[in-house]
């Protein structure tokens, strides 16, 4: 009875797949391409310290044309109340007061017109403000590239597998029992 091995012994010093390549390219006709955006919202948020108008004038004036301006007091007894004691050279007085009853007191102005005349040079609004952020929601983001063609273009000179190699050989090693 005999048991043999047959392998092959093959000593390899490098193995490599030569490609050498002119151009590589990758060829996209395309017809349209346009970014689709389907928003809910949008809205500016903006946080400000402070906002403020700053007006500068060169005059300000109330204008007020009037007809007549009047004081009308409605009075019903003016008298002069002095109370004495005794009344010689020497006049001892306890109390001097001068009484006057009034119904009614009031101020009659009859205006044509009345107007705020402002003269401005320059009115500008100031707004110092921290943080300035556009806020835009979302429902779809998709980008729609429509293209009729596709192609991988690899022009090349030579494609060769190389095997450089020390030794070949076929061992064949046998047992006989007997």
């Amino acid at each position: 009875v005999s048991e043999c091995v047959i392998s092959l012994v093959v000593k390899c010093v490098s193995i490599s797949l030569v490609v050498k390549c002119v151009s590589i390219s990758l060829v996209v006709k395309c017809v349209s391409i346009s970014l689709v955006v389907k928003c809910v919202s949008i809205s500016l948020v903006v946080k400000c310290v402070s906002i403020s108008l700053v007006v500068k004038c060169v005059s300000i004036s109330l204008v007020v044309k009037c007809v007549s301006i009047s004081l009308v007091v409605k009075c019903v007894s003016i008298s002069l109340v002095v109370k004495c004691v005794s009344i010689s050279l020497v006049v001892k007085c306890v109390s001097i007061s001068l009484v006057v009853k009034c119904v009614s007191i009031s101020l009659v102005v009859k205006c044509v017109s009345i107007s705020l005349v402002v003269k401005c040079v320059s009115i500008s609004l100031v707004v110092k403000c921290v943080s300035i952020s556009l806020v835009v929601k979302c429902v779809s983001i998709s980008l729609v590239v429509k293209c009729v063609s596709i192609s991988l273009v690899v022009k090349c000179v030579s494609i060769s597998l190389v095997v450089k190699c020390v030794s070949i050989s076929l061992v064949v090693k046998c047992v006989s029992i007997s």
